[in-house]
C-alpha cells in the first residue's frame, strides 16, 4: 500500500524509530573506552534497530548482528539484492558471543576514487568493493571485534584496521549494504588507513 508515492513499510517504520530519522546518516566517530556492542539478543545489544535497515547504521548493525549470529535470512535483508552470505552464516553458525564496534569515519561518495578512497586507493585490498559503489553512496568505516570461541575481548585496539561498509539508499527509510571488506594490511603499523578522510559529508 502507497500514500503518496511513501510505502506502507516506510511509514511504520518512521512511526516506530522516529528519533532515528533525525540522526547523522554518517554516524559520529565513537570514543575508544565506550564501544557499541551486539550481542546474540536484540534485547542485550546497543543497537535499536536491528532487523529494520532504516538508516545506514542500522544496515550495518544488522550484517554484525547477522554474522554473529550465523543468521541467514536477518543477513540477506541488510544486503543489495543477489548477495551471497558467507559459508559460516549460511550454515547457521554463530561467530561468537558478541561483537564490539565503534564508528571511525565515511564520507558520501562522489565517484572519484582517490577523492573517496585516499591517495593509495590502488593498494586498496578489496577492489571488486570499490567497483561496486556507486556516486552517493556512503562509505562509512567501523572498527569492530568479534569475541569468537576461546577469546575475550575487553575493547577495541586504536590500531585495528577498520571495516569499509558502502551503503545505499534504496528507498525512504530503506538502506542496504552494496559490500564491506577490512583492508589487507600485511603489517597495522602501517595504518595506511589514516590517509583515508573522514570528514562527515
Amino acid at each position: 500500500m502507497h500514500f503518496r508515492g511513501i510505502t506502507l513499510t516506510a511509514l511504520l517504520c518512521c512511526l516506530a524509530f522516529p528519533a532515528l530519522a533525525k540522526e547523522p546518516l554518517i554516524p559520529p566517530r565513537d570514543p575508544l573506552d565506550h564501544p557499541r556492542v551486539i550481542r546474540l539478543t536484540n534485547q542485550d545489544s546497543t543497537s535499536r534497530c536491528i532487523g529494520h535497515p532504516v538508516t545506514p547504521a542500522c544496515a550495518i548493525e544488522q550484517v554484525l548482528a547477522a554474522t554473529l549470529r550465523g543468521d541467514a535470512k536477518l543477513w540477506k535483508a541488510a544486503m543489495i539484492k543477489g548477495a551471497q552470505p558467507y559459508d559460516w552464516t549460511q550454515q547457521g553458525i554463530p561467530f561468537g558471543d558478541f561483537v564490539y564496534y565503534r564508528y571511525v569515519g565515511g564520507k558520501r561518495l562522489g565517484g572519484d576514487k582517490v577523492a573517496d578512497w585516499g591517495m593509495r586507493w590502488e593498494e586498496f585490498g578489496c577492489l571488486d568493493m570499490m567497483h561496486a559503489a556507486r556516486k552517493g553512496d556512503l562509505r562509512i568505516d567501523v572498527q569492530h571485534e568479534y569475541n569468537t570461541t576461546g577469546t575475550y575481548i575487553h575493547q577495541i585496539k586504536e590500531e585495528t584496521a577498520p571495516t569499509f561498509f558502502i551503503v545505499r539508499h534504496i528507498s525512504h527509510n530503506e538502506w542496504r549494504i552494496v559490500d564491506y571488506c577490512p583492508p589487507r594490511i600485511e603489517d597495522e603499523r602501517d595504518m595506511f588507513w589514516l590517509d583515508i578522510p573522514t570528514s562527515h559529508q
